[in-house]
């Protein structure tokens, strides 16, 4: 018996790295939340870095009256402490972005406090309220490809699960007693219904 030549293609494993550039080429909510990870990863543990060197700016001007006396270091100290609270924070976002981004969402709530009780710098303390819902709301988890479905495709996609196996949208499914929706066809029932 003579051997035949294989003519499938083998697919090839890719490495992660692989497909995450290749995620990151067509995915626009991978782009975004991959640009907030990089960002909420370097901008602390630069500006940490800075309140030791004061080359961007002269952090200590930023530090309200009422807590520059509540600190018993001088503000000069009590920003390296900030300094090294912020790269802190930046390497956690690094390291566990999900609980790094509460950190770093927390941190902000403090300096948007420190910032609103001084007066001057509304500005400031505006744009980092902004900044402050940025993390716990982005850098929780990657997105996924996969949008909140709807009850067509939730249907869909039950009928079509192996036994035993929960469907790709199982989080999405609704809980307890199904809604009662409109389906394509103007019939009112059950999310599946009106799916032949």
């Amino acid at each position: 018996m003579a051997a035949t030549p294989l003519t499938v293609p083998i697919p090839r494993e890719t490495s992660p790295l692989r497909r995450a550039l290749d995620r990151l080429r067509g995915d626009p909510a991978y782009q975004g939340f991959t640009l907030l990870r990089i960002g909420f990863v370097v901008l602390p543990i630069v500006f940490g870095a800075d309140k030791f060197a004061n080359v961007l700016v002269n952090w200590e001007r930023y530090l309200a009256p009422w807590i520059a006396h509540l600190s018993p270091l001088s503000k000069l100290h009590t920003m390296h402490i900030v300094g090294v609270i912020e790269i802190v924070a930046g390497i956690a976002v690094a390291i566990k972005p999900r609980y790094g981004a509460y950190l770093v969402a927390a941190w902000l709530a403090g300096i948007v406090a420190n910032l609103f009780s001084y007066s001057g710098y509304y500005d400031i303390a505006l744009r980092d309220f902004g900044l402050m819902l940025a993390p716990s709301h982005s850098l929780d988890s990657p997105p996924s490809s996969i949008h909140p479905a709807s009850a067509s495709s939730i249907a869909t996609t039950q009928r079509h699960a192996a036994p035993g196996h929960a469907p790709p949208h199982h989080r999405y499914l609704p809980r307890g007693r199904p809604r009662r929706t409109r389906t394509n066809r103007g019939e009112v029932g059950h999310p599946s219904a009106g799916l032949a």
